[in-house]
């Protein structure tokens, strides 16, 4: 592997430095080495974790959170519009970022989510540009399925699937193993009125759909950016990672506009300070929650938070660390009747259980064959009839804020499209099935079997912030997302636990529940809409798909990257990450990182 130690990088020089060895940074890193005479550093704080079962193996989920080998787990201030609730924030911490330990879904935002970024003054940010680049970094390869598996896995879910698409180094399929509730959930949707989708990775997700993973087909393990872009190159004498770094700041020269020359960094949990040399340009992959805050230590940013942390303003750059979006998830769980053959991931709670799923999994069998796989993407009218009431509210909040100043320009085109996303009934609803216990704060009861249906605002209208809290790079950034300050996020997710409640129940799907439906959580004292809010401010979660901390904007309307996603006031400092993303998508967030990893590649290098 490119792997090296500390004497190989330490005042060396190299053409591109890349701060985060995550998703988008190696996708970055392995395009830009097809140069030969392009030398590239990958800078990246967490460890290599190489052929790490932990993460290879389908079926970990959240099992990496919390632990520094794999995830830098941050969390939230407590939240003004949620009780006080402080938010665990998991992301991901070594090669691969949050691809080496994400629920593996490969999901694909709505066509007109992605136009919306060139509508609001991103020249070439578009579906068709998008849709390209997609293809470029995944290759989706049906599953050779019998007439008789597909008619019961339910043929019309897999409508969109039936073909290879694209051709890029990540594997996509579907899991080998879906089980006959996730089927069932998926017919119960669609006998409430909610159809199969369309499009469902090619532009137009609304409906259910039977979604693929991030698995290579033929070994049934995670495919990620580390096993796609990293392990295939890694002969190449011009790539060059070292893990173990943890960047302080990028540094940086005057002349007419900021001119970034290297990067600070420690190595191997010391504190001395090493330097890297940027002969070209630095490029900041590290990610939503860690970019804002390496540019304020760097001396970008609004001068009022450098000036707090004690940090020397070099660049005023008002939109560093603002507006924050992030999806939020909460999940309803209810118990499987005891004769229900279906295996959940419940059943590795149990001794000696996960040891026989792991010597199955080696023969393609058992729970870890399984993924996350049943989703439904709709509008909010589709779910309740509520949704009338609930945009006009906010659209009279909206415009009365407007008509006052209290937005900035670049919020007011935003939330103008984002009303418009309501009238023209956008994907802002998403419905997933998990096979397992996946809710809050009631616990599952050992030796049960559980089915959780997860819903998610996809739209939301809230903003935040992400902010550096001292000089010391070692210390997490400050992170208040502003959970539920626009009321129509958590309507929305209100009116969605009582649609989940609808779906169980419903045939078929409540045939796998029982008669008497155990519902763990919210549960059954649950019961009033004021009821489901005070549950829901406890319960409510991030999705991991924070964007917007350095959002591609006109630098007039708090943008801190232009359509060439080079930081404005600079002249060779780029970001290459969600973090960029300026209005958020009805879609898991993984295939936006890779296709800006992508076309990241093809700025740089002057292909586009």
């Amino acid at each position: 592997m490119p792997i090296v130690s500390i004497e190989h990088v330490s005042n060396k020089s190299f053409d591109y430095i890349i701060i985060g060895g995550g998703t988008a940074g190696l996708v970055l890193a392995a395009r830009l080495t097809e140069d030969p005479n392009a030398s590239v550093l990958v800078l990246e704080a967490g460890q290599p974790n190489f052929e790490d079962p932990a993460i290879l193996r389908p079926g970990q989920y959240g099992s990496h959170f919390g632990q520094p080998d794999y995830d830098w787990a941050m969390k939230t201030v407590p939240q003004q519009h949620s009780n006080g609730t402080e938010i665990p924030w998991p992301r991901g911490r070594g090669l691969g970022g949050s691809s080496a330990i994400n629920f593996m879904a490969w999901t694909i935002p709505p066509k007109e989510d992605i136009d919306d970024w060139e509508r609001l003054g991103n020249e070439g940010w578009n579906w068709n540009d998008f849709a390209q680049y997609l293809e470029r970094s995944a290759t989706f390869t049906p599953l050779k399925l019998t007439p008789e598996e597909l008619q019961r896995r339910g043929a019309e879910s897999y409508k969109g699937f039936e073909k290879t698409i694209g051709s890029g180094p990540l594997h996509i399929s579907h899991p080998k193993t879906i089980i006959d509730a996730d089927i069932k959930m998926q017919e119960t949707l669609n006998n409430m009125g909610i159809p199969t989708a369309p499009l469902p990775i090619t532009g137009n997700p609304r409906g259910t759909l039977i979604a693929p993973n991030t698995i290579d087909p033929i070994s049934n393990t995670r495919s990620y950016s580390a096993t796609a872009y990293l392990h295939p190159n890694a002969e190449r004498p011009n790539l060059t990672v070292l893990t173990s770094a943890y960047v302080y700041k990028i540094v940086t020269s005057m002349d007419n506009e900021i001119i970034a020359t290297g990067v600070e960094f420690a190595y191997a949990g010391d504190r001395i300070i090493h330097l890297a040399h940027a002969k070209k340009e630095v490029v900041l992959s590290a990610g939503a929650l860690k970019t804002p805050q390496l540019l304020e230590l760097s001396g970008i940013g609004r001068p009022d938070i450098l000036e707090k942390i004690g940090v020397p303003l070099k660049l005023t750059l008002d939109g560093v660390g603002e507006n924050v979006q992030e999806h939020l998830w909460t999940g309803v769980s209810f118990e499987m009747k005891d004769n229900i053959q279906d295996e959940t991931f419940d059943i590795l709670r149990s001794p000696g259980v996960t040891e026989k799923h792991i010597d199955l999994f080696a023969l393609s069998q058992g729970v870890f064959t399984m993924g996350v796989v049943n989703f439904a993407f709709q509008p909010l009218d589709a779910l309740s009839d509520q949704a009338p009431s609930i945009h006009e509210n906010v659209r009279a909040d909206i415009k009365d804020n407007i008509r006052n100043g209290n937005y900035s320009p670049g919020l007011v085109d935003q939330y103008l499209l984002q009303l418009e996303r309501l009238s023209l009934k956008g994907l802002g609803c998403e419905i997933m099935g998990f096979p397992g216990f996946l809710s809050f704060p009631n616990p599952p009861i050992p030796g049960k079997k559980y089915f959780s249906i997860l819903i998610a605002s996809n739209h939301t209208f809230s903003r935040g912030s992400i902010h550096a809290v001292s000089n010391d790079p070692i210390l997490s950034p400050i992170i208040d997302p502003h959970c539920f300050e626009k009321d129509i996020d958590l309507q929305t997710l209100v009116e969605m636990t009582k649609f989940a409640r609808k779906v169980a129940a419903t045939a078929p799907f409540k045939d796998f529940l029982g008669e008497n439906v155990v519902e763990v959580n919210p549960g059954p004292d649950v019961k009033t809409h004021q009821d489901i809010e005070e549950w829901m401010k406890g319960a409510v979660c991030t999705t991991y798909h924070t964007v917007g901390s350095a959002s591609m904007l006109p630098r007039e309307k708090g943008g801190v990257v232009d359509n060439r996603l080079k930081v404005y006031g600079t002249r060779n400092l780029r970001i290459a990450d969600i973090s960029i993303v300026p209005l958020h998508f009805a879609s898991h967030a993984q295939s936006v990182a890779y296709v800006i990893g992508e076309k990241a590649a093809d700025i740089i290098a002057g292909k586009i």
